[in-house]
């Protein structure tokens, strides 16, 4: 049996409540970002498709997808890779495999991603 004590516990609330901003600045930077026309390139990409896989939010996931596939940067194996990972983290299996499968340059990343 573990025992958290109330300080604990408060310190665990404090640091997932920081996560959870984090996450959501990053969303809120990457829409006025776009908002102004600014072309998201790979890294801006991997980034917000990072703070959806940490939300674990499926429609966040699913908007983000839509951005990186819109913006021609869903075919890139760094980006797939990350949209793998990001819908393993959302609990959706079968999209994930079928992102695996449309990734045309699979590096070591992506297969073990996809493995495990």
């Amino acid at each position: 049996m573990v025992i958290v004590q109330s300080s604990d516990r408060s310190r665990y609330d404090y640091m997932e409540h920081n996560e959870c901003m984090i996450i959501l600045e990053a969303i809120i930077v990457f829409k006025k970002m776009n908002s102004v026309r600014d072309t998201p390139n790979t890294i801006t990409m991997v980034n917000l498709l990072k703070a959806c896989s940490s939300s674990s939010e499926l429609d966040i996931s699913n908007w983000a997808h839509a951005i990186a596939i819109r913006r021609g940067l869903a075919l890139d194996v760094v980006v797939g890779t990350t949209i793998l990972d990001m819908y393993a983290k959302c609990g959706v299996i079968d999209t994930s495999r079928k992102v695996f499968n449309q990734i045309s340059q699979k590096n070591i990343v992506s297969v073990v991603i996809r493995i495990s």
